[in-house]
């Protein structure tokens, strides 16, 4: 399954927009022109003024991406709209983060993937809320629990508990994200009701193991 994930993950990273990819080309790396700067220092300008639709449409009319830290801050500004076109723009500037081969993740880059995948739970985008999540990872970079929770939570509801469990395995063998009652009450739930018992103690035991301690009632309402 995992092979699978990353096998999907290749292709499609193959075939992302050549227009996304262009904008990073050697042949587009001539000096900016004056309305090159002028338009960045409007988009600057218009980010500062908190009017990110208006900064949007420059970001789109420009060659070249603008500054990574200028580029993310406008992909939080349309996430914490939460609008369903906000949304969509502030994954397609996300993108041209991500796609940045001379990218170095900092807090703000985190915070972009965390705003912009919240954003996609809002708006019911669970495909692209992977995707986000995913090339996050790709990049060295983690959420927060909260953004995991919602999306193992999101992966339970679409009756997806095989991505919930990869998705949760994969945080809980790391060290920066600690997975608490809340991660897995929802889970353990659906594997029960779908009468995987081994598979709901195993992942009980696995829980235990990494230190989190399940109440009385959420036990109670798994094993019901």
């Amino acid at each position: 399954m995992v092979l699978v994930m990353r096998m999907r993950h290749v292709v499609r990273r193959a075939s992302l927009s050549k227009r996304v990819m262009a904008r990073f080309s050697s042949t587009n790396v001539a000096a900016p022109s004056r309305v090159d700067d002028d338009l960045i220092a409007n988009f600057q300008l218009l980010l500062e003024k908190r009017q990110a639709t208006e900064a949007m449409q420059i970001f789109q009319s420009l060659k070249k991406p603008p500054a990574t830290a200028l580029s993310q801050r406008l992909a939080i500004m349309l996430a914490k709209r939460a609008t369903l076109k906000d949304t969509k723009d502030a994954i397609d500037v996300l993108k041209s983060v991500y796609m940045n081969p001379t990218l170095k993740p900092d807090d703000f880059t985190m915070l972009a993937f965390i705003f912009v995948s919240d954003a996609c739970y809002r708006n019911k985008m669970l495909k692209e809320a992977l995707e986000v999540t995913e090339e996050a990872h790709n990049l060295g970079v983690r959420l927060d629990l909260p953004a995991y929770n919602n999306l193992i939570n999101a992966l339970v509801d679409a009756d997806q508990t095989d991505e919930a469990i990869l998705i949760l395995q994969d945080i809980a063998g790391g060290d920066v994200i600690s997975p608490d009652e809340t991660t897995y009450a929802g889970l353990i739930s659906a594997i029960i009701s779908q009468r995987e018992f081994s598979q709901a103690m195993e992942t009980i035991d696995q829980a235990r193991t990494s230190g989190v301690k399940f109440s009385g009632e959420v036990l109670g309402v798994s094993l019901r």
